[in-house]
């Protein structure tokens, strides 16, 4: 009998797809970031978050777009027994889900295998704390952004990105690659349609509370191991 494809393993009744993205604007020497999430049941945008800040930068944009998924993620973790959150930055979903192991806290400070300072490390910081503080398990996977559903060559770019980025070694159906490409698409449009129509002035964050760096903060994170139990189903 052979496996369910893809497509299928992640659209079960009982599956959240959460996808992160942000777009940007120069004004100026200033770049405003919208950064978003929307949670996806099946076929169904369930609910989304959109935040706009100014003076930012896109991968502290993508960071903050993996944090909003993290709250829908609680919003949700009691109604759906798999979570997963796509993102088209390789930046921060390498950092949450592999290169963590690797980070070193000196003197306040989580500093980077190279041995430079983490960068957006405040956003990360308040990753790692709703995760452990709220004990989400979540698979994290990484797909090429911008992908044109519509050319079959964008697709198969998509499909080789979404397979070496996740070390996935069996055959990945088209079909998910679009599904996943869709709603990847839909927060990017959305988030840029919301840059285009937002006051310059306008500056938004999700949570108002900020949370130190810290050696067990760290510690913790990484003794929760890696996130791959999707690979189990």
């Amino acid at each position: 009998m052979s496996s369910p494809s893809f497509y299928e393993v992640f659209r079960q009744p009982y599956v959240l797809n959460i996808f992160c993205d942000a777009s940007l604007r120069h004004r100026g020497e200033a770049t405003d970031i919208c950064y978003g999430s929307i949670a996806v049941n099946k076929d169904n945008i369930i609910d989304s978050i959109y935040r706009v800040n100014t003076d930012s930068t896109n991968n502290r944009g993508e960071a903050m777009a993996l944090l909003a998924g993290l709250y829908l993620a609680i919003k949700y973790r009691n109604t759906y027994s798999v979570i997963n959150i796509f993102s088209d930055s390789q930046v921060s979903i390498f950092n949450v889900r592999d290169r963590y192991i690797d980070w070193r806290f000196v003197d306040g400070d989580y500093y980077i295998k190279s041995g430079g300072v983490l960068s957006n490390q405040d956003v990360y910081t308040q990753i790692l704390y709703t995760i452990c503080e709220y004990d989400l398990h979540i698979n994290f996977f990484h797909q090429k952004g911008h992908v044109n559903n519509n050319l079959f060559k964008d697709v198969i770019k998509a499909t080789n990105v979404f397979a070496a980025s996740n070390r996935v070694h069996r055959k990945i159906d088209y079909s998910f690659i679009r599904y996943i490409s869709k709603y990847n698409n839909i927060v990017d449009a959305y988030s840029r349609s919301t840059l285009s129509r937002t006051d310059t002035t306008l500056f938004k964050i999700i949570c108002p509370f900020c949370y130190d760096a810290t050696e067990k903060l760290l510690d913790d994170y990484k003794k929760r191991g890696s996130n791959y139990e999707w690979k189990k189903f």
